[in-house]
């Protein structure tokens, strides 16, 4: 958490404009899979594909904002929507499925692979607490 603050401090709004394009982009996707799934009288499946194609458009610009600001949560947010949105493009006709599909694993690939490296291991968090705990008293030895 700290070091988002950091980074955000440095890179002001980016940071959030990242995290509400990832966000407004999971909307479109659940707006566009909603009206896929109950279709009204007389539309095509494919009527809501602006919606999808803006949730593409808003996963692709919260990547390039993550990877430009070193924000890596939002860059594994950015994947797995990126990963959900070719998924849904593969179950329509007028797209390549196996490509879609293809593009989908490697977009939840790489945030999953991202994603581990983000989370500390207990033997990890074992390290850090004790590295800190020597600091503390490296610090405070000379206190009364």
């Amino acid at each position: 958490m700290l070091f988002s603050l950091l980074i955000c401090a440095d890179k002001g709004f980016r940071l959030r404009q990242a995290d509400h394009f990832v966000l407004r982009g999971r909307l479109y996707l659940l707006q566009f899979q909603k009206e896929n799934e109950n279709p009204s009288e007389g539309s095509k499946p494919s009527e809501g594909l602006h919606l999808l194609e803006k949730a593409g458009d808003d996963g692709n610009e919260a990547l390039k904002i993550a990877e430009q600001t070193g924000y890596a949560w939002a860059k594994v947010d950015a994947l797995e929507l990126l990963g959900s949105y070719h998924q849904a493009r593969a179950k329509l006709s007028q797209y390549d499925a196996e490509q879609e599909q293809e593009s989908a694993r490697r977009y939840a690939n790489e945030a999953a692979a991202l994603k581990k490296g983000l989370y500390l291991t207990e033997k990890q968090m074992k390290e850090l607490k004790a590295q800190a705990k020597k600091e503390f008293e490296k610090g405070t030895a000379d206190w009364d």
